[in-house]
């Protein structure tokens, strides 16, 4: 059985304090701020309490997302008029469709189970809710889960030889750790949980934390590396045929169980909940570009948590897309801004291997993955640290302030037209919280969670770069 994590390990997302077992579910400060555990995985957030009801709005919403669908396909495969049921073919894609999206709601609310969901009370809409960064949602990387875990799934082409995409990403990690040996790894935006877990098997001793802020990839990639085995439905974006098209069930496990030491945590790179100068090792994979803020402050975070003379990796894609020009930086610009926020870097490589691949899609991709080793020489110069949201988002007894700065970009839908019209500078989040629980039939709890969570997208859309697509 794997060692119980020690609250000792960890420190308060904002202030770095100490943590200690305040029950079975939950750590604290010595603020009096708790931190939830969901099966054993900290949730370790500056804002937890609002980041736990944010992610059980969103799960709610994504149940029942699945279970229209199952519905949906129930009834076109018995239609009421006989003359409109489908033909042979469909029928039986419809089927298997139907099969496999069954499987994949059971798989959700069994991951979900640590968040004990109250299905009974009304569901909000999906978008009156406080979203994670741009590209963060919660299955926005589930195809990364499948891909880490999915041992049999090695996809070969008429050019090339089957492919094993974690063994390429762990190659070029692998090759800028060299001789190190860390007694501590961070592991920030572990995603599926795979490259930390190589990391980790990579050394016969120390500690590695697998950070990220994906609350399924992180559940999941917990239970896996533990030496469970996970069924989950994977449903192509182009698939190849009927077969494919209708998704197909795949087993998701680990080469074996991790050793003792692999630690899962929910936490925001920005607020690393971790002492000051406590890893050796600092390994960042697809993460410095699909972050919402300047390069800064991640470099800033991962330059505090290294000790002096400690290792930083990282490996993925390098390709900023903010809105102001001057903040999308080259990797050569990187390079050179890296040096001066205490780290010495001796070049990047440039590597091209598989990404995503798929025995059952049309869609084949590669990429040029940016590797580079970067040594801490020194401490930030002037450390930049990401502004805390305003006292009226982590409070909900102060007023909260009229919306001439929050964007009115949703206005046009009802229900979050009604909440910015409660904004009048004097009301509390409690109270418009009462008037949307009157007006649609919401819990007290359920509607006060709606509101901070909408409000709370709001502002941080103010805030982020805009996730400008190609």
């Amino acid at each position: 059985m794997a060692k119980t994590v020690d609250p000792k390990e960890f420190r308060a997302p904002l202030t770095h304090a100490p943590l200690e077992s305040e029950s079975s579910a939950a750590w604290s400060d010595s603020n009096g701020n708790s931190y939830p555990l969901l099966s054993g995985v900290p949730v370790l957030l500056p804002d937890a309490k609002l980041a736990l009801a944010d992610l059980k709005i969103r799960a709610r919403a994504l149940l029942s997302h699945y279970e229209r669908n199952v519905d949906d396909l129930r009834v076109l495969l018995k239609p009421s008029d006989a003359s409109s049921a489908p033909p042979k073919l469909t029928k039986a894609r419809l089927e298997k469709t139907r099969e496999n999206q069954i499987h994949h709601l059971e798989f959700l609310r069994d991951l979900f189970e640590p968040l004990k969901l109250n299905r009974a009370q009304a569901t909000p809409e999906p978008d009156f809710g406080y979203r994670l960064p741009p590209g963060q949602g919660l299955q926005g990387y589930f195809p990364n889960l499948v891909r880490d875990w999915c041992g049999s799934r090695k996809i070969g082409s008429s050019s090339d030889s089957p492919v094993d995409e974690n063994a390429a990403q762990w190659s070029l990690v692998k090759r800028e750790l060299g001789s190190l040996t860390p007694t501590r790894t961070l592991v920030a935006g572990s995603g599926g949980g795979r490259l930390a877990y190589d990391v980790h098997q990579n050394f016969s001793t120390g500690e590695t934390f697998a950070c990220d802020l994906n609350l399924v990839l992180t559940l999941a990639a917990k239970r896996i590396s533990g030496g469970e085995t996970l069924r989950v439905a994977e449903f192509p974006t182009a698939p190849k045929s009927a077969a494919a098209a209708a998704g197909v069930v795949r087993s998701l496990s680990a080469p074996k169980p991790a050793r003792e030491g692999l630690h899962h945590v929910l936490a925001d790179v920005y607020y690393l909940p971790f002492a000051d100068k406590s890893f050796d090792l600092v390994v960042t994979p697809w993460l410095v570009d699909i972050v919402p803020n300047r390069l800064e402050f991640l470099l800033s975070e991962i330059n505090r948590v290294l000790k002096p003379g400690g290792v930083w990796v990282n490996s993925g894609s390098f390709n900023f897309r903010f809105a102001n020009w001057a903040d999308s930086l080259s990797i050569e610009e990187a390079m050179e801004q890296i040096e001066h926020f205490g780290f010495k870097q001796s070049g990047f490589k440039q590597d091209l291997i598989p990404y995503l691949r798929s025995d059952l899609d049309a869609h084949e991709r590669s990429e040029w993955v940016t590797t580079f080793r970067a040594e801490k020489t020194g401490p930030c110069p002037s450390p930049q640290r990401l502004p805390l949201r305003p006292s009226w988002l982590l409070d909900p007894q102060n007023a909260v302030p009229a919306p001439q700065r929050l964007p009115q970009i949703f206005a046009t839908l009802e229900s979050q037209a009604f909440v910015l019209s409660l904004i009048d500078g004097k009301r509390t989040l409690v109270e418009i919280a009462s008037l949307v629980s009157q007006r649609y039939g919401l819990s007290g709890e359920d509607a006060l969670d709606a509101v901070v969570s909408y409000l709370s997208r709001l502002e941080d859309e103010s805030v982020f770069r805009s996730n400008v697509q190609a």
